[in-house]
């Protein structure tokens, strides 16, 4: 297959995954799917949304302006692409709401497949990792609560896509699209770009110390971070002055604590590694990444390169156990960085390890491949592997035998 032919039978496969993981949704594009426990959607934040795209699309036909809410995350890649389509397409309100959802979905596993591919240079491990990431019923679990700013986590993978591009190649353009995918994000959660704030100067840490010391030095590659951050500040900047310049109320660290992974939860067997009882990592996706750090270790001349995304992902958990102990980072970083103090759902770090944990539970796949494993043989292993990870994961998911549509 050319490369092209690749990337539409992946664009097909991603939006096949998208409409299965979130059965039966698109037969029902105009009402909220919903589980037993919620017989309607006050419990969700999905009304508050679609107001804030109503408020949006007249502001824009008034010129008025941009909307915000202060007391409230909304996404403006939501509600300003909400306007323009329901206005301009006559889509209802709660059909775009879902079309959105398909669509960061798919997203989401076509930039995680371009990350990887970008990483490996390999097909088929691409595939297999994007899958992993849009799997994990994270999704499902943000649209029953309407949240349509942390779903989109599908600027997550781009941005790492384009920080990579920049690292290796000479290119500014690569500069420019990784501003467009920071300024996206911030766009989309602010929540999620706090902790990107955190994250990408440790995962530049690792690179630094264990594995290209010299070529973080390079000032040209100073100067190309540089470039991107004036770009995401320019894009943004229409919304950005206009939200820090509003009042936000201070989250107490005690109300963090109940959203802290904690040493207690720590059940990979009776939980699938759970952040909570709807975000899994799931245990086949676990022994794959102990599989590819201990491949990873063994051979470390060979594959020094990937060892930053082990470091991430094991910081990643440190995180996500919150502040319950002084000792852990978490603690530390809502007292001295910037604008912790405003969030408590720690929950949100998960998207970042689901990341780490994608790219590495793909490496025993590339593993194969360098070792001249035949190509039929491994792909036969990554098909069965991933129906058995699908096959948990419905079985996991309430989504299978008990829902309702709840049309407003």
């Amino acid at each position: 297959m050319g490369d092209k032919i690749k990337l539409v039978f992946a664009m097909f496969m991603f939006s096949i995954i998208s409409i299965l993981i979130t059965w039966p949704l698109v037969l029902n594009m105009n009402g909220f799917l919903l589980t037993p426990e919620y017989p309607d959607i006050s419990h969700s934040d999905a009304p508050v949304h679609i107001e804030h795209m109503q408020q949006t699309r007249l502001s824009l036909l008034n010129k008025t302006g941009i909307v915000i809410n202060p007391g409230f995350g909304n996404a403006q890649t939501y509600a300003l692409s909400g306007a323009f389509i329901t206005f301009v397409f006559d889509v209802k309100d709660v059909m775009f709401h879902n079309l959105y959802l398909l669509g960061s979905i798919f997203l989401a596993g076509i930039f995680m497949f371009l990350l990887v591919y970008e990483l490996f240079k390999d097909y088929y491990t691409a595939m297999f990792s994007g899958i992993i990431f849009i799997t994990s019923n994270f999704f499902v679990q943000q649209y029953v609560w309407g949240h349509a700013n942390t779903w989109q986590i599908q600027w997550i993978p781009l941005t790492f896509l384009f920080l990579e591009r920049t690292l290796k190649n000479k290119k500014i353009q690569d500069s420019l699209l990784l501003g467009i995918a920071l300024a996206l994000q911030l766009l989309s959660s602010t929540q999620i770009i706090v902790y990107l704030s955190v994250l990408i100067p440790l995962y530049l840490l690792s690179r630094y110390l264990f594995v290209e010391k010299n070529k973080l030095l390079d000032k040209k590659i100073i100067v190309r971070f540089i470039v991107s951050g004036c770009i995401a500040l320019v894009l943004s900047g229409f919304y950005l002055i206009k939200r820090i310049s509003l009042p936000h109320s201070i989250r107490l660290i005690e109300s963090t604590y109940i959203y802290s992974w904690g040493l207690t939860k720590l059940h990979p067997i009776t939980e699938y590694l759970s952040v909570n009882s709807n975000i899994y990592i799931g245990l086949v996706q676990f022994i794959l990444v102990l599989v590819s750090i201990c491949l990873i270790l063994k051979n470390i001349k060979s594959y020094r390169q990937f060892l930053s995304y082990v470091i991430l992902g094991i910081c990643l958990v440190v995180l996500l156990m919150g502040p319950v102990y002084k000792f852990l980072p978490y603690f530390w970083l809502y007292h001295l960085w910037p604008f912790f103090k405003h969030f408590i759902v720690i929950e949100y770090f998960f998207p970042y390890l689901l990341m780490c944990i994608s790219i590495l539970s793909g490496f025993p796949f590339y593993y194969l491949k360098q070792k001249k494993v035949k190509e039929k043989h491994r792909i036969l292993v990554i098909v069965m592997i991933v129906l058995l990870i699908i096959s948990t994961q419905i079985i996991k998911s309430v989504w299978l035998t008990q829902h309702h549509i709840y049309f407003p």
